[in-house]
């Protein structure tokens, strides 16, 4: 949707994301001051400070939503695919991951844990049917009323190559949450995982193990759903579902999945 907002054109969009990564990396491994003259991106001066903790970079995590080029490139640079969009059928996203493992496998190497990380849609509730009424309005809400966005819009011509357009646009429409008409649709297909804190924990734990996921990023929120109801979840979240912080159960059945 930026490139209508900004008036660029989609056609460039995978060279402007190369040339601006090769930017931010150089930026943070090269003593600076350092001029760019590259296609898109020009700069007089560039000199990162203070420089970055993280040696030689902090980790690179690439956000994905079903490109197979995207895919390639992240695992032939050994970085992080994140799979979204985080509301989606978990079949989806699974066979996502596993077209990215199979990248690592072409690019020479076997993929990692934490190369693979997950988002995905979260409500904890005292109990699965509580966590139900609170988040279900709230989930349709999003899916009917907030997710219109055009394929024209999400994928204008040129973004990317016809073969994953095609394949990206089939997915979507079969997948499109505002598609479904009940919630035992929605809850069967893993778009979200919404229950009680062990419900939580379980589903997350058997997600795991099928993806091999070493990263989560949850979605706490969701549509038009109050802030209490978000500040709820995630302390149920915390505590019951992920007790412990960092050194949680869930975390680390997480890890060895």
């Amino acid at each position: 949707m930026e490139y209508f907002s900004y008036k660029i054109n989609p056609t460039y969009a995978r060279e402007r994301f190369h040339e601006a990564h090769d930017l931010i990396i150089k930026s943070w491994t090269t003593d600076g001051p350092f001029s760019w003259e590259g296609k898109h991106y020009r700069f007089r001066y560039i000199n990162v400070w203070p420089r970055t903790y993280q040696k030689p970079h902090p980790p690179i995590w690439i956000p994905g939503s079903g490109s197979s080029e995207t895919m390639e490139w992240v695992a032939q640079k050994k970085y992080t695919y994140m799979v979204l969009p985080t509301l989606a059928p978990f079949e989806l996203r699974r066979q996502a991951a596993e077209y990215f493992s199979a990248c690592c496998e072409k690019a020479g190497y076997t993929v990692r844990h934490s190369q693979i990380g997950w988002g995905i849609g979260i409500y904890v509730g005292e109990t699965d049917e509580e966590a139900r009424r609170e988040y279900e309005p709230h989930y349709w809400y999003y899916a009917r009323n907030l997710l219109k966005t055009t394929p024209q819009q999400a994928l204008p011509p040129g973004h990317t190559s016809l073969s994953s357009v095609m394949g990206m646009m089939q997915r979507r429409l079969q997948s499109r949450p505002g598609n479904l008409s009940t919630w035992e649709e929605v809850d069967k297909a893993g778009y979200v995982v919404v229950g009680s804190p062990e419900t939580v924990r379980q589903r997350l734990e058997d997600y795991a193990k099928k993806v091999g996921f070493g990263l989560m990023i949850a979605n706490f929120s969701v549509g038009n759903a109050p802030r209490e109801y978000t500040e709820k979840s995630m302390r149920l979240f915390a505590e019951r579902s992920c007790p412990n912080s960092g050194t949680s159960t869930l975390t680390r059945r997480l890890a060895n999945a």
